[in-house]
C-alpha cells in the first residue's frame, strides 16, 4: 500500500546504504516534478544535518536556481564550468556557488543555455561528491547521461498519477533498466480525476515511497518561507523522503559519513 507524504512507507525499508551518495531525481514524463521533488530532497538532507549540493543535470533548461527564487543571487552556473578538467577543489567549487538556505546549488543559466560537456560533468560531480555527504542530482526527464544515472547510488522517480505519467515510467524505467541505474522507488504525484497510486504500484511494480496529493501551489517558488513549513505539501515531502525507512533507503536519514566516497 502506497504511503502519503505524512507516513513514510514501511515496506520500502532496507539496510541503509553508506553515506556520501548521490541521488538523481527522474521525471517520468515532461513537467512532472523532478525539480520540485529534488528541491524536497535537498532540503531533506540539509535538515538532517548532512552536507548537501543541488546540482541542476539540464544545461539547456531554465535553471534550478529559477524554481527556488535565487536565480539574481551571484554565484557559478554550468556556464562558467565550461572548461573545468581534471582534479577540481570540491569545497572551493561549492564556495562559488550560490546558496539555498545554506544548500549549494549548481544550475544551469537561463540566459546562457548549452549542452554539458560529458567529462566536464563527471569531473565536477566527483569533486562534489568528494566534498559533500549527500549530492542531489535533478536529472528531469532524459537530462543525464545513462553512465551519471548508473554511477548514482540511488534513483527516485517521480511519477504523475495519470495515463500519461504511467506510460512515461514504463519507458523510463525500461532505460534507468539498460543504463544499470538502480530505482529506488517512485514519488507519485496525484492528478485530479487520475489514477490511484496503488494502481500506480501495481503496473510499475516499483515500491512507491511516497504519494503526493494534487497540490497546484507545489510547483510554486520553493524560495517562499511558508512553501517549506511543517504543514505545507512540500515540507511534508521533504519530512517523509528524508525520516523513516524511506529516508533511510536514500541515505539521508542516518550519520553522516566519516570520510569522502570517491566517485
Amino acid at each position: 500500500m502506497p504511503t502519503t507524504i505524512d507516513q513514510p512507507l514501511a515496506a520500502a525499508a532496507g539496510a541503509a546504504p553508506p553515506p556520501g551518495r548521490a541521488v538523481a531525481v527522474v521525471g517520468a514524463c515532461g513537467g512532472a516534478g523532478a525539480t520540485t521533488v529534488a528541491t524536497a530532497v535537498a532540503h531533506a538532507v540539509r535538515r538532517a544535518g548532512h552536507a548537501g549540493v543541488l546540482v541542476d543535470l539540464d544545461g539547456g533548461g531554465g535553471g534550478v536556481d529559477v524554481h527556488v527564487g535565487i536565480e539574481d543571487e551571484p554565484g557559478a552556473r554550468w556556464p562558467e564550468l565550461g572548461d573545468v578538467r581534471g582534479e577540481i577543489s570540491g569545497a572551493e567549487l561549492a564556495a562559488a556557488l550560490p546558496r539555498w538556505r545554506g544548500t549549494p546549488v549548481l544550475s544551469a543559466d537561463r540566459h546562457r543555455p548549452r549542452r554539458l560537456d560529458a567529462e566536464v560533468l563527471v569531473d565536477v560531480l566527483r569533486a562534489l561528491a568528494r566534498a559533500h555527504d549527500v549530492t542531489v542530482l535533478d536529472a528531469g526527464r532524459g537530462a543525464a547521461p545513462s553512465d551519471v544515472l548508473a554511477r548514482c547510488s540511488a534513483v527516485v522517480l517521480v511519477v504523475p498519477a495519470d495515463l500519461r505519467g504511467v506510460a512515461g515510467a514504463i519507458a523510463a524505467l525500461a532505460t534507468l533498466s539498460d543504463a544499470g541505474a538502480g530505482v529506488a522507488g517512485t514519488v507519485v504525484r496525484g492528478v485530479r480525476g487520475g489514477v490511484h497510486p496503488v494502481e500506480v504500484e501495481d503496473v510499475l511494480q516499483v515500491p512507491t515511497l511516497c504519494a503526493v496529493p494534487d497540490d497546484r501551489r507545489l510547483g510554486r517558488n520553493a524560495a517562499a518561507a511558508p512553501a517549506l513549513g511543517r504543514r505545507s505539501t512540500l515540507g511534508r515531502l521533504a519530512h517523509a523522503l528524508g525520516t523513516g525507512p524511506v529516508g533511510a533507503r536514500l541515505g539521508l536519514d542516518g550519520p553522516a559519513r566519516l570520510a569522502p566516497t570517491p566517485w
